[in-house]
């Protein structure tokens, strides 16, 4: 099960320079990490970090050096970008340092910052291919199959959240909040829009579509104003039906609202007892 506490504080920094910190907070939660790392790549193939943070200032440092040495080459000698191509939707493996056959590959992505155990993630998502890592160091036992289990769950939940946090980056580098109107379902942002609408719909607590795009688009941080002007319905209208979503999911606050869609989700992805 994921900290929904932590989850709530991810979602309500997308975009924000707060969101490593919260990524990192929730893996740490999660499966005890010592550096966490996640990367977007692009359809030429070159990727983007998103995430790059460890546990106190010297791994934080080490675990950003690395992510730019990473990106500037690095990346063409990780023998799991073989597969990135063939995933079509979440892939997640342990590696074992001592199995990585390019010396210096492993000497300097392993040995050197004392890395002993990782949990590698491919995931496809919003016409995106990600990879997110989950690295403990030599202090700490290594990764178990149950930790791979959290880590496939963890890595699905967050998904949609690194997309949305890199979409925002992208159109806006300084955004913060959005203090103007911004249309929430305009270009890629429709797929994050759609599937959290989806899941708020699949509680069964009797949601309108409408309902779901407005709760979808307060989890998502937008303001009545921008969701006013994207759905084309005026403001009071917009409160309305926010007030009757929240009754009918028993809940009276945002933070309610995150935690609740963060609850679903999770155990949408949990897996299912044969």
């Amino acid at each position: 099960m994921l900290d929904t506490d932590a989850l709530s504080r991810l979602i309500v920094n997308i975009g924000r320079s707060g969101f490593d910190a919260a990524y990192f907070d929730l893996a740490r939660k999660t499966l005890d990490v010592s550096n966490c790392t996640a990367f977007v790549f692009s359809e030429t193939d070159e990727p983007s970090p998103i995430v790059l943070e460890g546990l106190g200032p010297a791994r934080r440092a080490i675990t950003k050096a690395l992510g730019s040495a990473y990106v500037e080459n690095g990346f063409r000698s990780d023998p799991a970008i073989k597969d990135l191509y063939s995933v079509s939707d979440l892939q997640a493996r342990l590696v074992v340092p001592e199995a990585i056959s390019d010396e210096s590959y492993r000497r300097h992505y392993y040995d050197e910052p004392h890395i002993a155990s990782e949990i590698s993630v491919l995931g496809f998502f919003g016409r995106r291919r990600f990879s997110i890592g989950f690295y403990r160091c030599a202090s700490k036992s290594c990764f178990t199959p149950a930790d791979l289990e959290r880590a496939q769950l963890l890595a699905r939940v967050s998904l949609p959240v690194l997309f949305r946090h890199m979409e925002l980056n992208r159109a806006d580098p300084d955004y913060e909040h959005p203090v103007s109107p911004r249309p929430v379902e305009s270009g890629a942002g429709r797929p994050v829009l759609e599937h959290l609408s989806a899941v708020l719909m699949a509680e069964g607590h009797g949601l309108t579509p409408r309902e779901a795009q407005i709760c979808a688009s307060i989890v998502l941080g937008f303001r009545t104003l921008a969701i006013s002007l994207n759905l084309g319905i005026s403001e009071n209208t917009i409160c309305t039906h926010r007030k009757r979503a929240y009754a009918k999911l028993g809940i009276s606050s945002q933070n309610e609202l995150f935690s609740r869609y963060f609850r679903t989700v999770t155990r949408l992805s949990a897996p299912q007892a044969a």
